[in-house]
């Protein structure tokens, strides 16, 4: 459940409200007919606030009450829209940082991950879905360990995987872990090398290098600079996802922003 808070919008939004619900049903109040919120009128709430305009808006809300439901599904829209907007302002104020070395013109999905992280292990089949539904998708996965030593360490083995064996490899690791039915721990990691064939005594070894310790620094910046404080978030240029996400959100985050072009006239 999300509660509202009465800060300046909010406040302002509720006082037109009450303003236009007294308005509405005035001494009537208390009658089962419904005024939708996008007729309510936009007028400013008087200049002296009697009790019988406040008995009038309460008993107006008490025979209406789902009209505070359809309040707050506005103004919950109205707020989704307004973060929406500033996530798409922080994504291209730190575009260069994020899509570094990406075609900025196909589909981008940046996803931080831990492999602990139980609603990481649930939402990876949605991203692995998208992943192969398009061979466009510059999927970028962030190693965010937050949950523990074994988090780390699965972290670090999985940046040694990559930088000993490249992405192919490193995604098929990544995978599995994932998919793996047990927590990731050296026990677990070191099998699943053993699995996919892959020399466990040089990827630990490669997992010491100071460069993969550097690697995760970078990951903790980028997390706090877009605001991301937990496993798993998506970030796409069309937006942020800061919790698991669905297959569609997925799709939508990854789009890129069509290039504005200059319309104004040439030559004059």
């Amino acid at each position: 459940m999300r509660y509202f808070g009465f800060d300046g919008s909010l406040g302002t939004s509720f006082a037109a409200l009450t303003v236009g619900l007294a308005l509405t049903w005035g001494p009537q109040a208390g009658a089962q007919n419904v005024v939708p919120v996008s007729q309510i009128p936009d007028v400013t709430a008087p200049a002296e606030v009697t009790p019988e305009f406040v008995d009038a808006v309460r008993r107006a809300l008490i025979g209406n009450p789902e009209i505070i439901l359809e309040v707050l599904s506005v103004l919950e829209a109205e707020q989704a829209a307004e973060k929406s907007s500033k996530d798409r302002e922080l994504i291209a104020r730190h575009a260069d940082e994020l899509f570094v070395g990406l075609d900025r013109t196909k589909p981008i999905l940046i996803e931080f991950q831990d492999y602990n992280c139980g609603y990481c292990r649930r939402v990876h089949p949605d991203v692995t879905a998208v992943r192969d539904a398009d061979p466009d998708l510059q999927l970028v996965v962030v190693e965010f360990p937050i949950l523990g030593e074994d988090s780390t360490y699965a972290a670090e083995m999985a940046l040694a995987v990559k930088a000993l064996y490249g992405e192919d490899t490193y995604r098929d690791f990544a995978d599995s872990i994932l998919l793996a039915d047990r927590n990731a721990n050296p026990a677990t990691v070191l099998r699943i090398l053993d699995v996919l064939g892959l020399d466990g005594t040089a990827v630990t070894e490669a997992s010491k290098n100071p460069s993969i310790a550097e690697q995760l620094q970078r990951s903790a910046y980028l997390a706090r600079t877009m605001g991301v404080r937990g496993t798993p978030a998506f970030i796409g240029p069309s937006g942020i996802s800061r919790g698991a996400a669905g297959r569609a959100q997925l799709v939508a985050l990854a789009q890129p922003i069509p290039a504005q072009t200059d319309t104004s006239s040439k030559g004059e």
